[in-house]
């Protein structure tokens, strides 16, 4: 019967689809694998870090203070300030030992900004060196710490900003940035980080900041060659599955509107709880026979009668009694 064939082609068409989405999903996954064995590496060397930036102010001689120095986090009278003395201190540890060479030095600029319609702009930028260490190299160590103190004359800049002022005629908003940088090599990487402390160089107040993270846990990492290959591969696999479902998912779709847009194949999709198709030209050789023009007509007599219309080839039959009515798709062609 019609509609058991119609039922196993939907059955078909759907498992060709499942397969097709089921492939496309393969490779999605194979291509997400992929990005995980490549960022997927091996730990080979992990440490820890911790930074402290301890600073004092030291107060010019005054009657205003019980104490000639104030300690780290407060706000400042900027005229009051002598000097800052600064320790920085570094300290890193590993699980297992390696050898290091270490270099460290301490550095600062002093940069002025103006505001221009609330954007800043910077019109100066002074470098200092405050100190610098020769490299020091330590065998087979599993830790190793560096302290470095500097004392900032808070005096000597804000003479040298209110000099640029007074020479350029502008006004601008100074900060004095300090760093301490460290760069040391392990046996297999160089490791490069930094303690930063700000200082706004200003005739009023003066509030230190720090955007430095205290203690961080670290890690150096390799990929091997097994991981690059098989990464290339999931992605290779991966390509190859979806391009070629998808192909496959165009060509189905293509090939399905093409069989629709057949004539015969419309009406069958149309009116096919009503047509039974048949593999054997019907025998209409002792009824009469009624040839109608539109299909229209032979399927009004179907329905009036109740009962189905033969398909066979592009001829459609509705045998009633002694009379056959018969309708050709194509003229000429029986």
């Amino acid at each position: 019967m019609k509609k058991d064939k119609i039922n196993k082609q939907n059955i078909k068409k759907m498992i060709i689809y499942f397969l097709i989405i089921s492939t496309i999903v393969v490779g999605g996954i194979l291509i997400k694998l992929g990005c995980y064995l490549e960022n997927s590496k091996e730990s080979i060397y992990q440490y820890i870090v911790e930074k402290q930036d301890n600073y004092e102010v030291l107060l010019k001689p005054n009657t205003f203070y019980d104490s000639q120095t104030l300690p780290s986090g407060l706000c400042y009278a900027s005229n009051a300030i002598e000097a800052f003395t600064i320790d920085f201190q570094y300290h890193m540890e590993a699980e297992q030992k390696a050898d290091v060479q270490y270099h460290y030095s301490v550095v600062g600029n002093l940069i002025g900004k103006v505001i221009e319609v609330d954007e800043e702009k910077e019109v100066w930028n002074k470098s200092f060196l405050f100190l610098e260490n020769n490299a020091q190299e330590k065998e087979s160590i599993e830790e190793f710490s560096v302290q470095c103190p500097i004392n900032i004359k808070y005096e000597d800049y804000l003479n040298l900003v209110n000099a640029y002022e007074k020479e350029y005629k502008i006004k601008i908003e100074p900060v004095l940035k300090i760093r301490f940088v460290i760069s040391y090599d392990i046996s297999f990487n160089t490791i490069e980080d930094e303690i930063e402390l700000e200082i706004p160089i200003t005739d009023t107040i003066t509030e230190v900041k720090t955007n430095n993270e205290k203690i961080a846990s670290k890690e150096i990492t390799n990929e091997t060659e097994n991981t690059k290959i098989e990464s290339i591969v999931c992605y290779i696999l991966g390509s190859v599955l979806i391009i070629g479902a998808s192909i496959a998912f165009i060509t189905r779709i293509y090939k399905n509107a093409k069989i629709d847009d057949q004539p015969i194949n419309r009406i069958l999709k149309n009116y096919g709880d009503l047509i039974v198709t048949v593999t054997n030209k019907p025998d209409i050789s002792n009824l009469k026979i009624m040839k109608l023009n539109t299909l229209e007509d032979l399927i009004d007599v179907a329905e009036q009668n109740q009962t189905h219309i033969i398909h066979y080839e592009n001829n459609f039959y509705v045998m009633i009694h002694e009379y056959a009515y018969w309708y050709v798709l194509i003229p000429n062609h029986e």
